[in-house]
């Protein structure tokens, strides 16, 4: 077979023929993808696609947007138009089975056949009206929903924490209940590797995104809870990434342990770098920190202050222009100034965010597109996506730089982009969709849930408001950072933390931070402290006080 890359060459060439485009999504983490390949190599298949199809062979992993676009749960190959549009997905059990479907659709289109009505949803045009206020009740509703029928599985990053958000927030004792069972059952269930210390789903490999955010999730569970078992996962979990994905020599995390060619995603890294920054608050000492903070320097790296964040590194062209890159660039260097008060972070994170607003941003109705467009794009490409997961990621950063910078558009555009991001990722205010949690292969086989959890999940923090912490101190002074890493032993997702010098009389003063010594922990309430904590073991009454 000799596959052609994804680009106007390829769709010119089968504008040109009169052909339709065999596109095949491969991916690095399918234990499958093999024997896809080799069936597509059969005598009976390979001269086919290569006569009568323009072939187009594209790495899933490097293309979130078009896997957004054409991505099915099975990782079906899909046939195209020279526009770009999908036809049809050929589902197949046999080499026999696959070149029966692909001469019939050869045939209908070269017939002048009218394109199947099982394209993938995605090239669906138009999108939802904004809505016109958010509704307070929709995250209960959503949260009351959620079902979790394959999380054992099939686990939701998304989904688990919501859980653990609501947890905290809404003071539950029966959603902490249901959020440890679900832990418990994540950790005794297929997903768990207990031999290799790591998740994987059905047919996958482990791969850095899903074990970042899990073990991130059972550290946070165990802050909150203070269940010693989920600190134990947690902790098995970040050290696989340490052991299995980290690559010394470049100072970055491989996305699987076992690849053939070492790639490096600065989404997935931007998650590694969060997971490690929890893994410092709940173990004292051990290389968590300095592992981090090697991952936030590959983010520094790979940004780029007119085209923001590329999205891969192998030595190649870089690729440029995608959601998730730089909206987990932005969570992962608030948190490092949040958890440590890394200032440069915060400036980097407010550059990532304003490429995100300048290049983004939907400008008739508000939130962010999944990808930059370009003058080259074939038309399908042009078709709008605002995928709600991502979507919270970067409102989520939005919210806090808000807070960080002082910068209060960001607050009102992230509102803004709550009330179109909605509806356009298929949720109803009602929130009476009960989509099971269970996400999997190139498409969600839950992404109601999971779009749904991460929206709600944000929408509740923005009506919240920030958890309001004014540390007086010095970064880097022994007894500021243990009063720091008292804050950080505790599970805040609202959590804003300003450092004050203690020189400083110019903010100190006005915001009557009153102390004769250094450093202090104010716990305020609309601006105003309300309770102080001069040592690390006051911080827990401080924030049960303000909470």
């Amino acid at each position: 077979m000799i596959w052609n890359e994804w680009g106007a060459a390829a769709f010119d060439r089968a504008k040109r023929e009169r052909k339709p485009v065999f596109l095949h999504l491969a991916t690095a983490t399918s234990r499958v993808s093999a024997t896809v390949d080799a069936v597509y190599e059969r005598p009976q298949v390979a001269p086919l696609i290569s006569r009568r199809f323009v072939a187009v062979r594209v790495t899933a992993e490097d293309r979130p947007d078009i896997v957004q676009r054409f991505g099915n749960r099975d990782g079906a190959p899909v046939i195209l138009a020279p526009s770009g549009e999908a036809l049809s997905t050929v589902s197949f059990f046999s080499p026999e089975d696959l070149a029966e479907a692909l001469a019939r659709c050869a045939d209908a289109y070269a017939g002048g056949a009218e394109p199947s009505p099982h394209a993938p949803a995605a090239q669906a045009h138009g999108r939802p009206r904004p809505l016109p206020a958010l509704e307070a009740a929709w995250p209960a509703a959503v949260l009351n929903g959620l079902r979790f029928d394959r999380a054992d599985s099939h686990p939701c990053p998304d989904c688990l924490e919501f859980l653990l958000y609501a947890a905290r927030e809404w003071k539950s004792n029966g959603i902490r209940e249901r959020l440890k069972f679900q832990l418990s059952r994540l950790a005794r269930g297929e997903a768990w590797d207990k031999k290799e210390n790591v998740f994987a789903r059905p047919d996958e490999v482990p791969r850095l995104d899903l074990n970042a955010r899990l073990a991130r999730l059972y550290l946070d569970a165990f802050a909150l809870t203070g269940d010693e078992s989920c600190r134990e996962v947690g902790l098995k979990v970040a050290g696989t990434l340490l052991k299995a994905f980290l690559d010394d020599r470049v100072g970055a995390f491989k996305f699987v342990p076992e690849a053939a060619v070492r790639v490096f995603y600065a989404d997935a890294n931007a998650m590694a770098a969060v997971c490690l920054l929890r893994a410092a608050a709940v173990v004292k000492g051990g290389p968590w920190r300095e592992t981090a903070g090697r991952a936030l320097v590959f983010l520094t790296n790979m940004f780029d202050r007119e085209r923001g964040m590329a999205h891969r590194w192998d030595g190649k062209a870089a690729i440029h222009g995608l959601l998730g890159d730089n909206a987990w660039a932005v969570l992962a260097l608030t948190e490092s100034f949040l958890s440590a008060g890394n200032r440069p972070h915060r400036e980097l994170a407010d550059a990532a965010l304003r490429i995100l607003f300048q290049q983004f941003w939907e400008e008739e109705a508000g939130g962010f597109l999944d990808r930059v467009p370009g003058e080259e794009d074939v038309p399908a490409l042009k078709v709008l996506a605002m995928p709600g997961p991502l979507n919270s990621v970067a409102l989520e950063g939005a919210w806090r730089l808000q807070h960080l910078k002082g910068n209060v558009h960001y607050g009102r555009w992230a509102a803004a982009a709550l009330r179109s991001v909605i509806p356009a990722a298929g949720q109803t205010p009602s929130g009476e969709r009960g989509t099971a949690c269970a996400s999997g292969g190139l498409a969600s086989h839950g992404q109601d849930a999971c779009a749904s959890s991460s929206l709600a999940r944000v929408q509740d923090m923005l009506s919240r408001g920030r958890m309001d912490l004014e540390l007086v101190g010095r970064v880097g002074d022994a007894a500021t950072d243990e009063m720091l890493a008292a804050v950080n032993r505790h599970y805040l997702p609202r959590r804003v933390v300003s450092f004050v010098d203690p020189d400083d009389q110019d903010f100190i003063l006005p915001h009557k931070l009153k102390t004769l010594s250094w450093p202090k922990l104010f716990g305020c309430i609309d601006l105003k402290p309300k309770v102080e904590a001069s040592r690390p073991d006051e911080v827990g009454a401080l924030l049960d006080a303000i909470s």
